[in-house]
Order: structure tokens, then C-alpha cells, then sequence
């Protein structure tokens, strides 16, 4: 458990605010310091090979788009998109650097060296899809610009600087642009800030399926530009907001007049209550198969370790991974063991099965030799067992053992 539990979040960003509300003790758990695991603060992270994939992504169009405004040429026109990707080498260059940061950050990851995983290795497996992930957000910044006299597919304006060099935005586009509310109540950082002559037009790229929330989180943005001095001194309006995924975009209404107050006073009001949720030690445990499901922290959760709740997370979507509690007996074989099960989604506590380590797992097996009692994240029933025999678990590459102590 934590050694020292974190503070409430003041300002607070929006990712912070929906996650303490998802959970408020998956959220202190994940940014507590765990003084005898590492110097790091936060638990360290499951490493999701979906997420890095995302990263890999985000992290390249953003390198491509801030090169474009240092060029002064237009996002979104095709010449000045090849002409900027040419001087970076191109994408697959681009993704192997990116790749290379991420995998070199997964391996100081506690996590990862205790599995055993090639972070590299699967990252390079996706490299294909993440090229064309690259390119179709890319195009999906041309067009719809919603400027008054400007043809539909004209590309954006980009002037000379970027968010990234200075604080306040300029004429053009400016690249992840840090936001502060007023009061430092609230703070964001948006992908990409558009200026010209009709006003401001905010994007985010977002790499993962479409959720309701983002379109919220884009509102946000754009009341945090409209209050934040430093990076927008000349007070410009936003006439336009956009979230761009890979299969396509979405236009989402820009609140004004009693709109903008009924959503600031609700925004304040969730922020206020989630800072209340976290205020505790430890706070409130929400377990719910959505919560639970990619839950980092959920092998230290005693509220998670409930046969309703796993049996939940197993149907939610985990595919043909589950999460089991058992009590170890004893070695049956080089890489097998008998168990008792305590808690798992579709058997009672109490069965007796067998736990088999693949030879190039011997990481999992020695921490079964070192433990009565474990927690086992993405193991998967290879046979399903009955009366006479019992049911056989097995623990792959993405399996995680954690002794209970």
C-alpha cells in the first residue's frame, strides 16, 4: 500500500476530474508514492500495448504539425505536409524515434522487467497500422474550416510560432497550447490552437474510439483560452472546435451566453466535488467493470477482489483474460501448481486448480515459489475442468503475479 497518499489536485485538468469521479481510489492509488517499489511517484503503470500505440501516434503528429507552423506553410496542404515530413525523415523515421522514447520508458518500469515482455518487439509489430493512423489524421486536417469567405477545403493559415516556443498563441496554428483558468482552478493543454482573421478554431487529435466526454473536454478548452491572459492576451474569440479521430471528425457547438455560465458552473461544481472525493485516506472505492476493467491499481483494491465484481470485468470485455485470487499449494511440476481458488469470475472459492507457467515465464513461477497467497491480473483458463478434474489457469506474457501479504 501507498506510503504517502497525494494531495487533492489543484488545478485540476479534466482527464483528473473524470477519473476521480470514475474512482476516487483508483485515482489516489495511481498517484500515491510507493516508497519500496520505486522513486517514482505514482504506482507504476500496466503497460497496455493500445496505449503506447496512441502515444506513438499523438507523439508524431505532434513533432509533424509544430515543424509546419515553424515553416510559416499551411496544415493540411499535401506539399507542405510531404515538405515538412522530408525534413523529419519521413514517418516510419518519425515512429521509430517515438517508438524508441516509449519502449526506453517502459523498460524503467517495474512492470515491465518483472514480465519478461519485448515492449520493443510489439510496438514494431504495429508500426504498419500506426503509419496509417499518422497519415488519415493528417488528412483529416484539411477541410471544414468554418471561416466566413474561405472555400471548405482551403487549409489553415500558419504563421511562424507555436505554442511550444512561447505563451501566448500567434496568427496561425500554435501546437499544444498549456491553458490556465481563471482563479488556477482549471488547467489543459490543447493539441492545437488555430488564429486568422475570423477568429479561433481549437482541435484535438484523439487516437482512441469516441466518447461523449470529449466533446465536453473540447468546451473546456475553449472556456480556458477565452479566460487565460497569457495565451490569449488579445482576447480573441472561438468561433469553432473540433475533435479529429481516425475514421473521421466531429464539430462540437461553442457555448455562448447562458450556455458558457450553465457550463462553468457545472464544471466547478464536478472539480469541487471530485477534490472532496480525494480529501480522504484512502478514499472511496467505486468498483464497476467499466472502472475495473484496465484498472492499473485494482491488485492493491480489496473492494475489486469481489466475485461479482470480477465476474463483471471478465464479461465486460477483457476477452479471454481473467483475474484470479488464489491460495498456492505446491509445485506439481517444472512449471506447474496446484492452487485453491479464493476469488474468479466463473468459479466458487474453494476449487482446487492447476496454475501453469510457460517455460518462458519462469519469472511468474518463481513468484508462485515465493507465495501462499496471490493476486493473478490476465491469466486465462486453458481447460475448463469438472468434478473429477480440476480446471487448468494459465499465465502468459501480459500475466501479472502479486503476492498478498
Amino acid at each position: 500500500m501507498p506510503t504517502e497518499w497525494p494531495a487533492a489536485p489543484m488545478p485540476m485538468s479534466f482527464s483528473t476530474m473524470t477519473a476521480i469521479e470514475a474512482c476516487p481510489l483508483r485515482w489516489a492509488l495511481s498517484k500515491a508514492r510507493y516508497a519500496g517499489t520505486w522513486s517514482a511517484s505514482g504506482y507504476p503503470d500496466r503497460v497496455y500495448l493500445g496505449t503506447l500505440v496512441g502515444q506513438g501516434v499523438h507523439g508524431v503528429l505532434e513533432r509533424v504539425v509544430a515543424l509546419i507552423a515553424q515553416m510559416g506553410g499551411a496544415v493540411g496542404d499535401p506539399s507542405v505536409t510531404v515538405q515538412a515530413l522530408r525534413r523529419l525523415g519521413g514517418i516510419s523515421a518519425l515512429l521509430e524515434k517515438q517508438l524508441e522514447r516509449i519502449a526506453e520508458r517502459a523498460s524503467l518500469n517495474p512492470r515491465v522487467a518483472a514480465s519478461g515482455r519485448n515492449v520493443r518487439e510489439e510496438l514494431q509489430q504495429r508500426r504498419p497500422a500506426m503509419r496509417m493512423d499518422v497519415q488519415l489524421l493528417l488528412s483529416r486536417l484539411r477541410g471544414n474550416t468554418g471561416r466566413t469567405g474561405h472555400k471548405d477545403s482551403e487549409p489553415y493559415a500558419v504563421g511562424t510560432q507555436s505554442a511550444t516556443t512561447t505563451r501566448s498563441v500567434a496568427s496561425g496554428a500554435n501546437v499544444e497550447v498549456p491553458l490556465r483558468g481563471r482563479g488556477d482552478h482549471w488547467k489543459g493543454v490543447a493539441d492545437l490552437i488555430v488564429v486568422d482573421e475570423g477568429g479561433v478554431e481549437i482541435l484535438d487529435y484523439k487516437t482512441g474510439a469516441r466518447k461523449p466526454a470529449h466533446a465536453l473536454q473540447v468546451q473546456l478548452y475553449s472556456r480556458l483560452f477565452e479566460e487565460d491572459e497569457g495565451a490569449n492576451p488579445r482576447r480573441y474569440a472561438v468561433r469553432a472546435l473540433r475533435l479529429i479521430y481516425r475514421d473521421g471528425e466531429v464539430a462540437v457547438p461553442v457555448p455562448s451566453g447562458e450556455e458558457r455560465t450553465a457550463l462553468a458552473a457545472e464544471l466547478d461544481r464536478r472539480a469541487m466535488g471530485a477534490q472532496e472525493q480525494v480529501t480522504s485516506a484512502p478514499p472511496s472505492a467505486r468498483p464497476s467493470a467499466e472502472s475495473c476493467v484496465f484498472c492499473n491499481v485494482k491488485q492493491l483494491c480489496s473492494a475489486y477482489w469481489t466475485s461479482a465484481v470480477i465476474g463483471e470485468v471478465a464479461a465486460f470485455g477483457a476477452g479471454a483474460l481473467v483475474d484470479v485470487e488464489l491460495r498456492v499449494h505446491e509445485r506439481r511440476a517444472e512449471a506447474l501448481w496446484s492452487a485453491t481458488v479464493l476469488q474468479a469470475a466463473d468459479r466458487v472459492p474453494g476449487a482446487k486448480v492447476f496454475v501453469r507457467c510457460g517455460q518462458e515465464h519462469s519469472h511468474l513461477s518463481n513468484q508462485l515459489a515465493h507465495a501462499s497467497r496471490v493476486r493473478i491480473l490476465g491469466a486465462s483458463w486453458l481447460e475448463p475442468g469438472d468434478d473429477a478434474e480440476p480446471a487448468m489457469l494459465g499465465l502468459t506474457r501480459v500475466s501479472e503475479v502479486f503476492i498478498v501479504e
